[in-house]
């Protein structure tokens, strides 16, 4: 009488260990749905106190010193929002700004591009305030296909580098109801040195 090989063992998986398999794979992706959550509620709720902080109420008064129309092409007005480290509700609109800003230590004016894409259509607000949270700067507001070329800060910094941040609230055209904040940061160098 011969003697029977055992038998490989079989390939696959047990009814008890796909189980397993499956109920691992629900927990594992019921955890990223619950962080995907969590991220996305942390967002929303700091755009929403974003929003709050820097929403003003806005009665149509439009910038009329140093105000000029865009005239550069629109790829460069693209490639200079694209360049923009912006945060906040960045969809709702677009704005580009320098990341620096030198007053003249006469009489405190300092060159600016601050500018609204013709592409918005909103009006914005340019708040600037510094590492203390006190404002230096506010504009009227600045209609799309425009920009800023000169402010005056408020200010009396130190000399140095300091490191700013300039707030942008858009609002609607027709209402004025407050549409989104955006944020960047940006250096305010007062004198020659560092």
């Amino acid at each position: 009488m011969a003697k029977q090989q055992p038998s490989a063992p079989r390939r696959g998986v047990r009814p008890q260990d796909k189980n397993a398999f499956l109920r691992r794979c629900a927990i594992l992706l019921l955890c990223i749905g619950i962080v995907f959550g969590t991220v996305l509620s942390a967002v929303s709720v700091r755009s929403e106190l974003l929003q709050k902080k820097y929403r003003f109420i806005y009665g149509g008064s439009l910038q009329k010193e140093c105000l000029f129309d865009l005239t550069i092409d629109a790829e460069s007005v693209r490639k200079y929002v694209r360049e923009m480290d912006r945060h906040g509700q960045t969809r709702k609109f677009a704005f580009f700004c320098n990341d620096t800003l030198a007053p003249d230590t006469m009489n405190g004016l300092c060159a600016i591009m601050f500018g609204s894409p013709d592409t918005n259509d909103c009006i914005l607000i340019l708040s600037i305030y510094d590492e203390n949270g006190d404002m230096l700067y506010r504009s009227d507001g600045v209609e799309p296909g425009k920009y800023i070329s000169q402010i005056r800060l408020v200010t009396d910094m130190e000399n140095g580098a300091h490191t700013c941040r300039a707030y942008v609230t858009a609002y609607d055209r027709d209402n004025y109801a407050c549409i989104g904040v955006q944020y960047t940061d940006l250096t305010v160098q007062i004198g020659g040195g560092a």
